[in-house]
């Protein structure tokens, strides 16, 4: 990969990821689902958790992918 496209990745990740969270919560994973906005799953009530804030989405293959988790804005990212 060119390092052009990781950082256009990166900078289109930062846009999402600053957009108010009514607008990332349209994204966000089920409990059926990995796939979706949202934060690491708690396994453990002993587990030993860090804040989090993911976008988890499956790309490869293609169709595999579960387009309603990917945003529309920034209207780049899909």
């Amino acid at each position: 990969m060119e390092s052009s496209f990781l950082d256009k990745l990166q900078e289109i990740a930062k846009q999402f990821f600053v957009l108010p969270i009514e607008e990332k919560h349209k994204y966000s994973r089920t409990v059926e689902d990995l796939e979706g906005y949202g934060n690491d799953s708690v396994f453990s009530e002993h587990q030993i958790l860090d804040w989090t804030d993911r976008l988890y989405l499956i790309v490869s293959p293609e169709d595999q992918r579960k387009l309603k988790f990917w945003t529309l804005n920034p209207d780049c990212f899909r």
